[in-house]
């Protein structure tokens, strides 16, 4: 009876202990949100949408109306996303007006060069005002891995120039730290690869499986909307089966003769699953009309 008294009086003492602690814990969280609230950078309290999270979203704009219309919405927040198309095809414009909607939101992106100068992928954007803004504030970040690989000298100036994917550890690393700096700072992010063609002809067919598989399941956990630019017809069916096993979505492209084709694959909640044409009207991208009978 004495050991269990003993015992009780011992308990209640390490509770009472554990509950001072838990309050002075408490008391010292509250002091550090304080101080980083007091020293967060400026530009990121005067843009509330860079810490919003695409997790917060119901759909991704995807910059053209009526792919929105087709996705019923837009992308999914946090999905992996490859654009697949023959050269000369319009999914760069695409991913172009993907870029240039999130960068109007002023919502952090990232762009990964890995087969093209850096300065021409932001020329595809065709708002050179926008682009140099948003790089400057930090919220659009070039990733140039291009330079290196071909040894030349880097063609953005306000460019993260890092190792190209010959040393494809070091390439994975570093797109995972710029990752993480960009959350630490702006909360969230969204990225552009170009391209997924570029990392599998820099590397062979087993190390590109894993690459990509701890580059698209790192996204995927950071709750990042992705989106890989990839060449269809130059490689193996099964290449693109493997790479299509990592992603969510899948918009494929299509020429026939004068005419262009885009459908989806992946998703459930589309439109229709059918081939809709590609129309250029303006200047602006546009879709042919769609059956909405066909919604699968």
């Amino acid at each position: 009876m004495e050991e269990n008294q003993q015992s009780l009086k011992d308990l209640i003492s390490l509770r009472s202990k554990l509950i001072d602690q838990i309050s002075q814990s408490a008391k010292l969280l509250e002091e550090v949100e304080r101080s980083i609230s007091a020293i967060k950078p400026t530009e990121i309290m005067v843009t509330p949408s860079v810490v919003k999270s695409d997790v917060n979203h119901a759909k991704i704009k995807t910059g053209v109306e009526k792919l929105d219309q087709l996705l019923i919405g837009g992308y999914p927040p946090g999905s992996n996303i490859t654009l697949n198309g023959p050269p000369f095809s319009s999914k760069e414009r695409f991913v172009a007006d993907f870029i240039r909607e999130s960068l109007s939101e002023h919502f952090p992106t990232i762009i990964v060069a890995v087969d093209r100068e850096p300065a021409a992928i932001k020329n595809l954007v065709q708002s050179p005002d926008l682009v140099r803004e948003s790089q400057e504030k930090g919220i659009l970040k070039v990733v140039d891995a291009y330079s290196r690989f071909v040894q030349s000298d880097p063609s953005d100036p306000l460019a993260v120039v890092i190792d190209g994917t010959s040393n494809l550890s070091n390439f994975l690393k570093s797109i995972d730290t710029i990752c993480a700096s960009t959350i630490r700072e702006m909360g969230t992010y969204r990225m552009v690869v170009f391209s997924l063609t570029g990392l599998l002809t820099q590397t062979d067919e087993k190390s590109f499986i894993k690459a990509i598989q701890h580059f698209s399941q790192r996204r995927k956990a950071e709750g990042a909307t992705t989106i890989y630019m990839l060449e269809s017809g130059l490689f193996e069916r099964r290449i693109y089966e493997n790479i299509n096993y990592f992603m969510d979505i899948s918009l494929d492209f299509r020429l026939d003769d004068l005419n262009e084709y885009l459908r989806v694959r992946g998703l459930n909640e589309v439109r229709t699953k059918e081939w809709v044409e590609v129309i250029t009207t303006g200047g602006k991208l546009d879709l042919g009309s769609f059956d909405l009978r066909r919604i699968r």
